[in-house]
């Protein structure tokens, strides 16, 4: 991740860097679906005073960065359920994307969020 130069000095490698983490977070996704419920126990109240301060509107566009498995996206969403409003959830990792949208799927959600592999740095 840092590649050292002939003159000694080092370099950050921010390519090599986000390729260890979609790597990581690849490799862990597995054990994030298995646990999800005990992990929803903890995260529930945070999500919801996220989307509390955010003062979420029917028709607002709602943007997760590095949504991992889907919050606060999923819990955003909700909120948006029989409105014109829509959320755009991003992470680097595929695998935590496709238990977003299950999670999502699940809780009947699928037409509220658009799930979507993007690098945070790279958002357009």
């Amino acid at each position: 991740m840092i590649n050292s130069v002939a003159s000694g000095s080092s370099l950050f490698d921010s390519e090599e860097f986000k390729k260890a983490q979609r790597q990581s977070w690849n490799n862990a996704a597995a054990g994030w679906q298995e646990w999800w419920n005990i992990f929803e126990n903890g995260t529930t109240t945070v999500s919801n005073k996220l989307v509390e301060l955010a003062e979420i509107e029917a028709d607002h566009i709602i943007l997760d960065l590095a949504t991992g498995t889907g919050e606060p996206a999923i819990t955003a969403a909700k909120k948006l359920m029989g409105s014109q409003g829509h959320v755009l959830a991003t992470d680097i990792s595929p695998r935590m994307l496709a238990i977003s949208k299950q999670r999502a799927a699940a809780l009947g959600l699928q037409e509220k969020v658009e799930f979507r592999e993007s690098d945070a740095a790279d958002a357009d």
